[in-house]
């Protein structure tokens, strides 16, 4: 779904689910924490020229699974109570339209948000980059 506000500039609401992990490694032993959300974001997206748009916008995700798997200790250790439920911050990205139908994007999300309080004096911020290849309906 798409709102157009002028002729090349249109919002787009987007639901997406997303895993994000880090892996820590100290040289003997290694865990790797894996963060589920549901990210609710509104893109502005300008159309460059016709196959081309760039996006921006502010995405809030909802924590729904988080957990350590660890090579010392060969379990999955719950731990959603150690984040906070939610993140917020900035999505960037371009796409590229190849038909009317199939599309190419990358985005950087860039969390303004710190997802723990305190974790060994760590700032904990969620940011990645992802790519996407879709079909419009």
């Amino acid at each position: 779904m798409k709102l157009e506000l002028v002729s090349k500039l249109k919002l787009q609401p987007e639901v997406n689910y997303s895993i994000i992990g880090v892996e820590l490694n100290d040289g003997e032993n290694e865990a790797t924490i894996k963060l589920r959300y549901v990210d609710v974001a509104l893109l502005a997206k300008l159309g460059v020229c016709e196959k081309v748009n760039l996006f921006a916008g502010p995405q809030v995700g909802f924590l729904t699974w988080a957990k350590r798997d660890s090579s010392f200790t060969n379990e999955m250790l719950d731990l959603k109570n150690d984040f906070k439920d939610h993140d917020y911050g900035l999505v960037f990205g371009a796409e590229y339209k190849f038909n009317n139908h199939i599309f190419l994007s990358g985005r950087y999300y860039h969390g303004l948000y710190q997802v723990a309080e305190s974790w060994n004096d760590f700032v904990l911020r969620n940011r990645y980059i992802s790519f996407r290849l879709g079909y419009i309906f």
